[in-house]
């Protein structure tokens, strides 16, 4: 009996009987083979994006046989039910407990934890090794805190990011950036913590994808991008088998690629059949890859990113999230690059809740645009009270006007010393 499966999920001891393409002009010799080492395993996943096994011929000599990746499966078949379609009513973001400069060595040691944890638990569960959801939550909750006290320093630290490690750095981008919008929509701290916990485990998944299509430096074609598509179930499987693991979680690494006219995958959800997480994930997920430098393409600028999803809401966003989420970013979000009127250049560190046009900047660059040395932080707000509207933010720059890099700055602790 033949059966098609996905080549990411090619296991020793399976016999090949059909590619997905001709076998004439492939470089495989035989019309159906064995499959007896990983290096085997890896020559079909370059040349093709699933494969037909035959289910009956089974080498029982070799490792992890074909029944028991089905066994792994219909354990990953859990149903999801325990999950919210909507958000409470009424509430309020929470004042802010602490200000950027007091919660900012605090947050630099959370960011820095979380970010090894990140990197470890992707690594171990590429490996086949178990995810650490215990040691995860706690963490997580920790970053929750940080959040909830000030959530611009947690913001301004997803600028010290690794682009040779993109997966990893998006997941916990997506997990602050996803944080800071349930903070501005009320979710209390438990809320918080199911919605950090899933945006950190969102693309669980991508460990079973091919690492040639993962860290491809060009544009994925129609059978690499139909691999990724497969990513959400995957990491539906690989959660639903973690202890420690609620629905909701699960829901988030399931539906995060779903969209609001059902065009999306892997399910085609419509609307509010969508999970209400998997959609503010979904968001911040589109957010975070088009503000990120990429191989294939150019990061956006913050302005843009926004602007994009604006133009998309009520087709693949919901429409009133997107509004929510600009909100909660503020017109010149932490980690823009922004001119003044007087020609001066600075970089976004925080904003103010009551006046979203006059934000606290790291000044970078003089009128003539020179570098300065050291730069200093400048709180508009606090300029502007006397009357004086000499410090106005002129234009936000793309990120590689000036040949500006904002990770440089990041880490600078002086900086923001009181």
């Amino acid at each position: 009996m033949k059966k098609k499966i996905n080549v990411a999920d090619l296991q020793p001891g399976m016999y090949v009987a059909e590619l997905d393409r001709p076998w004439v002009g492939s470089p495989f010799l035989f019309q159906g083979f064995f499959l007896y080492t990983r290096q085997e395993i890896e020559e079909v996943r370059k040349v093709c994006a699933f494969v037909f096994i035959d289910t009956e011929k089974v080498d029982d000599s070799v490792d992890s046989p074909w029944e028991k990746v089905v066994v792994a499966r219909e354990a990953g078949t859990r149903e999801i039910t325990n999950v919210r379609y909507e958000l409470p009513q009424g509430r309020q973001a929470p004042e802010e407990q602490a200000s950027f400069e007091d919660e900012f060595h605090r947050a630099q040691d959370i960011h820095s934890r979380i970010r090894e944890l990140v990197y470890n638990m992707h690594f171990d569960a590429r490996m086949g090794r178990s995810i650490d959801a215990e040691n995860t939550r706690k963490l997580v909750r920790e970053l929750v805190s940080s959040v909830l006290r000030n959530p611009d320093t947690q913001i301004w630290l997803t600028q010290l990011r690794d682009k040779d490690e993109y997966t990893a750095e998006h997941s916990l981008s997506v997990a602050v950036f996803s944080l800071a919008f349930g903070r501005h929509l009320g979710l209390d701290a438990e809320e918080l913590l199911e919605l950090g916990m899933g945006a950190i485990l969102h693309d669980i998944g991508k460990v079973r994808v091919p690492l040639e299509i993962i860290n491809k430096s060009g544009k994925l074609d129609s059978g690499e991008y139909g691999t990724m598509q497969l990513h959400p179930g995957y990491g539906r499987e690989i959660l639903a088998q973690t202890p420690g693991i609620s629905d909701e979680m699960i829901a988030i690494a399931a539906y995060h690629h779903e969209t609001i006219s059902g065009e999306g995958y892997p399910e085609g959800l419509k609307q509010d059949d969508i999970p209400v997480y998997a959609r503010i994930v979904g968001i911040v997920d589109a957010y975070d890859a088009m503000t990120t430098h990429r191989p294939y393409r150019n990061q956006w600028s913050s302005y843009d990113a926004l602007k994009e999803i604006y133009n998309m809401r009520g087709g693949r966003y919901d429409e009133k999230l997107v509004e929510q989420f600009i909100q909660c970013l503020g017109i010149y979000p932490v980690g823009c690059v922004v001119e003044l009127q007087t020609g001066e250049v600075g970089i976004v560190v925080s904003n103010h809740k009551s006046r979203r046009l006059k934000p606290k900047l790291l000044m970078i660059l003089n009128k003539e645009k020179l570098r300065l040395t050291p730069p200093r932080v400048v709180d508009l707000k606090v300029l502007s009270q006397g009357g004086s509207d000499t410090y106005n933010i002129k234009s936000v720059l793309g990120p590689d006007t000036y040949e500006i890099n904002v990770r440089q700055y990041v880490q600078v602790s002086e900086w923001f010393s009181r």
